[in-house]
């Protein structure tokens, strides 16, 4: 959660510090549920207030006009706030996330060559178009979760999971030419529609649309290549 160490097994002598504190950990997870309106997360809060108290009692060193009491509350706080922070951090990115992902599918429709018509299309060819669509759709909101996850502050597990993904998408990205990067970033990160976007490059609408299709498609192909799957 917060990137802290676990604490060690206490002694005798430091679990009664902590017993010394009564019900005051519960009771200030409580009230600061209450204070910041997360009563959703009363036991996650109370479970970090035991664990503030323990590590106060675990570095406890008795020193002037410093009590355990003194030190414990500022541990048992702090405990409370990281793991309030860590939840609107991990709102936040789930979110963008969400929006992205959102976003991008209403931005992959298919072409109407590649549109499936159930008139002339047997079982084989619509499947075929179908998982082709479906590919393209999905290297856009990869490409969509990307761009919107630097706006926002991934927990350090999350971010060492997707680290080689951005990694290797910024990599890509940044070798195409740079009409085509701005093409991406009016979509993904300035909100355009395609139509927006292909004025703001200097290009006609159907241009863009294929373009767009195209680098989704050249995006996909370099991550497959890579070995990489999408997360």
């Amino acid at each position: 959660m917060s990137g802290k160490k676990p604490v060690p097994p206490l002694t005798p002598e430091r679990q009664a510090l902590v017993d010394s504190l009564g019900r005051f950990p519960e009771e200030e997870a409580a009230r600061i549920a209450v204070a910041r309106h997360a009563g959703y997360l009363l036991d996650e809060l109370q479970s970090a207030a035991r664990l503030g108290a323990a590590r106060a009692a675990a570095t406890y060193a008795p020193m002037d006009g410093a009590t355990f009491a003194d030190l414990a509350k500022c541990h048992i706080r702090g405990a409370c706030h990281d793991l309030l922070r860590h939840e609107v951090r991990q709102q936040n990115y789930h979110r963008a996330a969400e929006m992205a992902s959102h976003h991008a599918c209403s931005q992959v429709t298919p072409l109407p060559e590649e549109a499936v018509d159930p008139r002339t299309d047997d079982e084989v060819s619509s499947k075929q178009k179908l998982g082709s669509y479906v590919k393209a759709k999905l290297s856009a909101i990869t490409l969509a979760f990307w761009l919107e996850s630097e706006k926002t502050e991934p927990d350090p597990e999350t971010a060492a999971l997707l680290k080689p993904f951005f990694t290797a998408m910024r990599a890509d990205v940044g070798e195409l030419r740079p009409s085509d990067q701005e093409l991406l970033r009016c979509v993904y990160a300035e909100g355009m529609d395609l139509r927006e976007a292909a004025a703001q490059v200097n290009l006609a609408y159907p241009t863009a649309k294929v373009r767009h299709r195209k680098l989704l498609s050249r995006l996909r192909e370099s991550f497959e290549k890579r070995g990489m799957e999408h997360p």
